[in-house]
């Protein structure tokens, strides 16, 4: 897929064709070489691919304003395990809720999203943050006025104030250096450079494993009064995996501890859209959501 990754901006409609491969830089780069006042809400990492991201709903800085991602989809294009192609029109509405936010790897390929683009300032802050990192979206003066109202006692200076493009703070929140292209940088240093996160052996999983644990059970009181749920695109295996080469597995048992958990109230209706876009469950994975024994009608 990552050659599939063409974006196609018309800035007449406010809107974009960005194929299935793209990642969310390619995007963010394709909309600011067309034009400083439009961008998308989407996630901080450029290098996330487009599709993964937009079908777990897709959260970023833009959302207090905007929304999701996925509140922004137009239509997409899909390849269901028939071989058909279709687009909204032709797979319906409840198909089309479940490709934005029912997680990937469920429904068929997605091989295009369009996109509805947003608005933005031309000169965009970075705010001030201390706990968190946001996204001002009005001048450097503004974001002055707002923050210093709310923080006065953290006598932030204006220097500390720094404005941008939007397309700029993209860069800013990735945290991506500005250097040379990996190609040129080996082809001239005599050394390569190694990148390692040691995480250890093969002995220390139960060990780092258990330690992963703990840290939910001290975090827990924390982040909820009443914690239930989870989210799809940080998937946790504890909640359990499934086997779909298994025929005697009660897959709709196991799912459903997860399912519930990713989706709350909405896991029966995306079974339902399993079953009627893919019976036999050819797209499926470990935490996936298998498609019922229940025979519906088919809406496509």
């Amino acid at each position: 897929m990552m050659n599939l990754n063409r974006v196609i901006v018309d800035l007449e409609s406010e809107s974009a064709w960005v194929e299935g491969g793209a990642t969310l830089g390619e995007l963010y780069s394709a909309i600011a070489a067309h034009s400083s006042y439009y961008g998308f809400p989407a996630g901080l990492g450029p290098t996330v691919g487009v599709s993964g991201h937009f079908s777990g709903g897709g959260i970023g800085v833009l959302g207090r304003k905007y929304g999701l991602s996925a509140d922004n989809m137009l239509d997409v294009g899909l390849i269901d395990a028939e071989g058909r192609v279709m687009g909204r029109a032709e797979m319906g509405e409840e198909i089309f809720w479940a490709l934005r936010g029912g997680g990937g790897g469920n429904f068929g390929v997605v091989y295009g999203w369009k996109v509805q683009l947003v608005h933005v300032p031309k000169g965009t802050s970075k705010q001030v943050y201390v706990t968190f990192k946001g996204l001002y979206l009005g001048s450097r003066l503004e974001a002055m006025s707002n923050v210093n109202q709310r923080y006065l006692e953290l006598e932030i200076s204006e220097e500390e104030y720094l404005e941008m493009s939007w397309i700029e703070s993209v860069l800013y929140f990735s945290g991506l250096p500005k250097g040379k292209g990996a190609l040129e940088m080996v082809a001239i240093e005599p050394m390569g450079l190694l990148l390692l996160d040691p995480y250890g052996e093969e002995d220390d999983e139960n060990r780092i494993l258990s330690w992963i644990r703990k840290v939910y059970d001290y975090m827990t009181p924390f982040v909820a009064s009443n914690p239930r749920a989870a989210y799809v695109n940080y998937i946790d295996l504890d909640l359990g995996t499934i086997d779909f080469t298994d025929k005697d597995e009660d897959t709709d048992k196991k799912a459903r501890v997860w399912g519930e958990k990713y989706f709350l109230g909405n896991y029966d209706r995306l079974v339902k859209v399993k079953t009627i876009i893919d019976q036999q469950n050819v797209f499926n994975h470990i935490q996936g959501i298998p498609s019922s024994s229940v025979q519906y009608h088919d809406e496509l």
